[in-house]
């Protein structure tokens, strides 16, 4: 597992910094867009309340789907479940579209194909990019749900900090608080738009986002093996990789 402050391997799913940019440069062309719709779209404060709102929505959308066996999703049930104000629609579909033209998700898309799973809490098998071995991954789902809602208020301050950075160029560090809800949001979105996927893949990258969030708080201070040890006991998440 590599996280770097602007890379996060995980699972064999790589989120790189071009990614971000990739999911920036979407987002920017959904505010002008927007704009172009609605003035209420020029105040940076209203779409960042806005985005606050679309993520508990997502939030709450995510804990519903983990209590329901893994099955694959469409447009018309994301359509549904997810309980948004109409602004808030708009913007997600506009968003969906415009990383569906860049290609923003791509390579994400495509490393989630080749990560098989097995039922149960959630057991994956991937790839490690390091040793280029097989590895496993078992994952408690609920468990995941509930850090996620945790650490609600600390994702919500990293989708201001990109909407600032995607509305007003004002650059922000790319942080793991900021990557956990941009990816997330963003897989919502082209699912949204008609790109179906299982709701075990949208559990997987919300258990990426996680495990970044725990690292972001104690890598600076310990071990790779101490953050493991933590993973375990505090989310349910068993690594078992190569050299672990």
């Amino acid at each position: 597992m590599v996280i770097e402050t602007t890379e996060f391997n995980v699972f064999g799913i790589r989120v790189k910094e071009e990614t971000i940019l990739k999911i920036r440069l979407a987002m920017n062309e959904t505010y002008n867009y927007l704009t172009n719709k609605e003035k209420s779209w020029e105040d940076s404060e209203f779409c960042k309340r806005e985005i606050a709102s679309l993520w508990e929505a997502i939030d709450d959308m995510l804990s519903r789907f983990s209590e329901e066996p893994f099955h694959g999703i469409g447009p018309d049930e994301i359509r549904t479940r997810l309980m948004v104000n109409r602004d808030n629609r708009d913007f997600i579909e506009t968003f969906g579209y415009e990383l569906k033209k860049n290609d923003a998700l791509s390579d994400i898309l495509k490393e989630l194909k080749e990560i098989s799973m097995e039922p149960g809490s959630l057991r994956i098998f991937f790839r490690d990019s390091v040793s280029q071995k097989m590895a496993e991954a078992c994952i408690e789902i609920n468990k995941i749900i509930k850090q996620i809602r945790r650490e609600r208020d600390k994702i919500k301050t990293g989708l201001k900090h990109f909407v600032d950075w995607a509305k007003s160029n004002r650059r922000a560090i790319i942080t793991c608080s900021m990557a956990a809800g941009v990816i997330v949001t963003s897989m919502v979105a082209i699912c949204y738009i008609g790109i179906p996927m299982q709701v075990v893949n949208l559990l997987i990258m919300v258990s990426l986002a996680v495990i970044c969030l725990i690292y972001e708080a104690y890598g600076a201070s310990e071990t790779l093996k101490e953050v493991r040890k933590k993973l375990s006991r505090r989310l349910g998440i068993i690594l078992r990789m190569n050299g672990w």
